[in-house]
């Protein structure tokens, strides 16, 4: 099963392909402010170097964020049209559950990212599961978490937060950015697999708080 992996939850557009015999190829573009204008371009140009079409694909996977919010609806809008319009399955993997993928796999994992208003985005596994459902906190809830935990964590750090205090169970690694695209895929191909694919006219981002939009508008 070949599986396309896209996620625009930050500053990039990260893509990769997958198979039964692992990640293929990768590509991450860094500053794509116009990311709707840049997105379907740099996918159709990452396939033909590939030597790959659209029709060839079996599946797509798409990050869920959280992140930004306008990146987030131009990635999901694009596979679930494609997913739509091929009746190829999509699934939505979160994307703090890729970042966490450089961690080492026999501990708990950790990913933190900031948020805005002095929060963070974070999420905690053990191996493909969630721990805690992906959360946004202040970083000192987090590390109490994780203390909580009572066994060694592994916890990947944006390079921008700066604990006053770890907790002696965590060992702390800077974050690799961006998500890797192939992560992404190689998490949806596991899923469409087992026949979890996600309906494509629900599917939704996980914003994990209120846009500014939103937020206006209701308080």
């Amino acid at each position: 099963m070949l599986v396309i992996g896209i996620d625009t939850s930050f500053s990039y557009i990260s893509l990769g392909l997958t198979d039964e015999e692992g990640i293929k190829a990768e590509m991450s573009l860094r500053g794509q402010i116009n990311t709707a204008y840049n997105l379907f371009p740099s996918l159709r140009a990452f396939l033909h170097s590939q030597g790959i079409t659209f029709e060839k694909i079996d599946g797509f996977a798409v990050g869920l964020g959280p992140g930004s919010f306008t990146g987030l609806r131009i990635s999901l809008t694009v596979c679930k049209t494609l997913s739509y319009f091929t009746g190829k399955p999509i699934k939505g993997v979160s994307t703090l559950l890729s970042l966490s993928y450089s961690l080492p796999n026999d501990k708990v994992r950790a990913v933190a990212v900031p948020a805005y208003g002095g929060e963070v985005y974070a999420g905690v596994y053990r191996d493909k599961s969630p721990l805690f459902w992906d959360m946004i906190c202040p970083l000192s809830h987090l590390l109490a978490i994780l203390e909580e935990i009572r066994e060694p964590v592994y916890f990947a750090l944006h390079p921008s937060l700066k604990p006053g205090y770890l907790p002696p169970n965590i060992t702390c690694v800077e974050l690799l950015l961006p998500p890797r695209g192939g992560i992404i895929a190689q998490l949806g191909r596991e899923s469409l697999i087992k026949g979890e694919a996600d309906d494509p006219l629900i599917l939704q981002p996980n914003y994990l708080r209120p846009s500014q939009a939103e937020r206006r508008l209701y308080g």
